[in-house]
Formats: C-alpha cells, sequence, structure tokens
C-alpha cells in the first residue's frame, strides 16, 4: 500500500480547493472584482453603459414638494466620468439566495435647479443601472450647495443634504432629505421634499 504523508496529503487537498488562484471554502463561487471600461460601448456582461443612459431623458420638469411647493429641473449628462462595471456574482451552490446581476456605475453630471433658486446645483454623482431603472443618491455639505436652501436645523452637526433619484425612461422619482444629529445622539434621516412624475 502507498503510504501518503500527513503533510503531502494537507498541500493535495489546498491545491484541489484552489481555483484561478484563490482559495475558495466548498460551495463558494469564484471572487468578482469591478472592472473600470474604456468606453460607453464596452460590454459588462450583456450590460453597456450606452444602455444604463438611455434610460435617462435630457431633461426632467417636476414638481417637488418641499414646505413651499416649488417645481425642479433635472439634467443628467455625461462628460467623459469614470465607467465601473460589476460583474453578475451566482449563488453559492446549494444557497436560497439569489443571483446578482450585473451592473453598471457611471459618473455624470446632474444639475438640480428649481424654480424659486432654492436649489442651483450642480452634483457629480455615480448613476448605478442593471435591468431595471437607473439610480443615484449623492450627500453634499450644506456650505457647498449654491441655491438658498437652509436646513433649519441649529441644534444639529454633521448635517448633510442628500439627493436621491431614480430614472425610468420619462419619469423619474426621488427625494431630497437632509442627515444629522443631535450632539451625542444618533443620526436622523429627514425628507425635506419628493417629487414622482409617474403621479
Amino acid at each position: 500500500m502507498r503510504i501518503i504523508s500527513v503533510k503531502l496529503l494537507v498541500i493535495l487537498v489546498m491545491s484541489m480547493t484552489v481555483n484561478n488562484g484563490c482559495s475558495q471554502e466548498k460551495g463558494e463561487t469564484s471572487p468578482t472584482k469591478p472592472v473600470t471600461l474604456a468606453s460607453l460601448s464596452e460590454p459588462c456582461g450583456e450590460l453597456t453603459a450606452e444602455a444604463v443612459l438611455s434610460l435617462v431623458e435630457a431633461k426632467y420638469s417636476v414638481a417637488l414638494g418641499l414646505s413651499k411647493p416649488t417645481t425642479a429641473d433635472i439634467q443628467v449628462s455625461y462628460k467623459d466620468g469614470e465607467i465601473i462595471c460589476h460583474p453578475a456574482r451566482p449563488a453559492p451552490p446549494g444557497s436560497a439566495a439569489p443571483d446578482l446581476p450585473a451592473r453598471i456605475e457611471v459618473e455624470v453630471e446632474v444639475l438640480f435647479s428649481t424654480a424659486d433658486s432654492v436649489f442651483k446645483e450642480t452634483i457629480t454623482a455615480k448613476l448605478t443601472g442593471g435591468t431595471g431603472p437607473v439610480n443615484f443618491s449623492q450627500r453634499l455639505n450644506p456650505e457647498l450647495l449654491h441655491g438658498s436652501f437652509d436646513a433649519g436645523l441649529p441644534d444639529y452637526e454633521n448635517i448633510q443634504v442628500i439627493f436621491t433619484a431614480t430614472f425610468s425612461g420619462k419619469d423619474t422619482w426621488g427625494v431630497v432629505a437632509i442627515s444629522g444629529n443631535k450632539p451625542g445622539r444618533a443620526s436622523e434621516l429627514i425628507p425635506m421634499g419628493r417629487w414622482d412624475s409617474r403621479h
């Protein structure tokens, strides 16, 4: 009978768990890493950045429900920003978790302005999309805003204004919110205004 030393047996077992140079536990899938794409047409699985941007109209005019209702114009444009591909990630064998489809992040410029000049902002954001609607969420410090918006929270600190928007062809919906905290307290999220062109 051929005798294999314990040391050699450990080496053989380890070599059987290596896939593409990465050690894996049983049931795990191969790791996937984000990849920078060179152009709008370079594929990320079955996706392209062109397809993501095609879900966004050139301009939206929406009713914005701030403390005083107003209208807002939203324009999204691509200015040669970075494009990141997040490859699809199949669920581990035997797992009840769903597969994660591929998605693309496109760095875009967003013009967000209201008729009453409360907001007159140029926002650099990452527009994220996959097989459905696309969206972005971006935080700004109040001192970086160019409009007349005032959070009106003198007792709060670490205040940030959050713009979150979703786009699906002719429709867009989203919210402007504030995050911040009173000294020694947990951070709060306070919605300030919403829009939804579907209604």
